[in-house]
């Protein structure tokens, strides 16, 4: 077994382990995490056409077009035109949606903030330190050989 091999199998569980923990403990906002995906990427890109947002955070075109329709009954998104063309319908964010996004985030980061308070420093220096290779596992495979 490779030493990639045998550290998969001791990183899967945990990040399961934490992410289930994270989702039971501190979503007090009833917001899924699809949900709150979609209001991320719709606060950081501004006005997107559904087909793109479909895109981005890879579901297929119905399903989008159901998300989008719970969220704008919730008040959390609406519908406008394009800009350059009229005919074309984007969505975005309302201050309602941004307001329960943040209280989201804020929840969730919370969660970490107080389980990263009980360890020591040379523990939290330690997760510091692994944040950066971490985020490269999120990185999209290159076609090039290494």
């Amino acid at each position: 077994m490779s030493d990639s091999d045998a550290l998969a199998k001791r990183l899967r569980p945990l990040v399961s382990r934490l992410n289930h923990v994270e989702r039971r403990e501190a979503n007090k906002e009833d917001l899924t995490e699809t949900q709150a995906s979609v209001l991320l990427t719709l606060r950081s890109r501004g006005p997107v056409r559904m087909g793109e947002l479909a895109e981005i955070e890879g579901m297929a075109m119905p399903s989008m077009t159901d998300g989008i329709r719970r969220l704008e009954q919730l008040g959390h998104v609406r519908r406008v035109p394009g800009v350059e063309d009229r005919r074309v319908v984007n969505v975005e964010v309302t201050e309602p949606g941004a307001e329960l996004l943040a209280a989201y985030i804020e929840s969730h980061d919370g969660f970490y903030a107080e389980r990263l308070a009980r360890l020591t420093r040379s523990e939290r220096k330690a997760i510091a330190a692994a944040i950066d290779p971490l985020y490269k596992l999120l990185e999209e495979e290159s076609d090039e050989e290494v």
